[in-house]
């Protein structure tokens, strides 16, 4: 009887070793199409806010009025400036397997955030509440939460019930077990039991609005997952929703 012994260990390692690669490049490629959408999501926050800015300070005579319009829209370019600079630290980074964070103040993104909606939070006159305190810290990646928090705010103030006032509010609770941000508003409303299951799935607009691309609330799910977090929402028709952002 002839018999033949072969070494797998070589085959093994060799296909173990494609597996990781594949999956590498898997999570490569999920993070180039993310960096997509963030790149022309944001920017396109941005360069709204800065149209409609240079629109009312061509149109207002006032003079006092016109230099605040102005100095508002020195701040906003220099939020742009800050988005582009973070915007290339995650290109920089897109070949790596892992995500660069940093301590960021909580509070701060959040003024920063408002600044850049605050055309939009204007026009629909908005009570915008920022309660998380000045000493908040969070361990994430700059272009990841800023993005966050401008894809879940932007949405607050798309579908704000147009029957009452419309208020966003912002609150930071940490247990010791876990730390949350709630951003809660009193607009429209979802109805979870037909639309939960799709509400976080790419190109899914629930809106009227044919402008509307249903990329935010992906991006949102995609890049707090990529941070070890997660986010879940509570809403009722009519009642209004609030957004949960857990921070690992």
């Amino acid at each position: 009887m002839l018999g033949i012994v072969i070494d797998i260990t070589m085959l093994k390692k060799s296909k173990n070793e494609l597996n990781q690669s594949m999956k590498v490049l898997s999570d490569q490629n999920k993070r180039l199409l993310n960096f997509s959408y963030i790149v022309s999501h944001n920017l396109r926050s941005h360069s709204s806010n800065i149209l409609s800015l240079c629109e009312l300070i061509n149109h207002t005579k006032d003079a006092e009025e016109k230099e605040g319009l102005i100095r508002l829209l020195g701040e906003v370019a220099k939020l742009l400036h800050n988005t582009m600079e973070g915007l290339n630290e995650v290109a920089g980074i897109q070949s790596s397997v892992a995500i660069p964070k940093e301590a960021l103040n909580l509070r701060d993104y959040i003024d920063n955030c408002y600044y850049v909606l605050s055309d939009r939070i204007t026009l629909k006159k908005i009570r915008f509440i920022n309660n998380v305190a000045p000493s908040v810290m969070v361990s994430y990646n700059r272009a990841y939460l800023e993005s966050v928090l401008q894809n879940v705010i932007a949405n607050a103030i798309k579908f704000s019930h147009p029957d009452r006032v419309p208020e966003i509010s912002l609150d930071f609770y940490n247990t010791g077990k876990e730390k949350l941000l709630a951003i809660t508003d009193n607009g429209i409303g979802i109805d979870l039991k037909k639309k939960g299951k799709r509400l976080f799935s790419l190109f899914k607009n629930f809106s009227v609005d044919e402008k509307s691309r249903g990329i935010g609330l992906y991006i949102v799910k995609n890049q707090v997952e990529a941070m070890g977090g997660n986010v879940t929402v509570e809403s009722k028709p009519g009642e209004g929703s609030c957004f949960k952002i857990f921070f690992k």
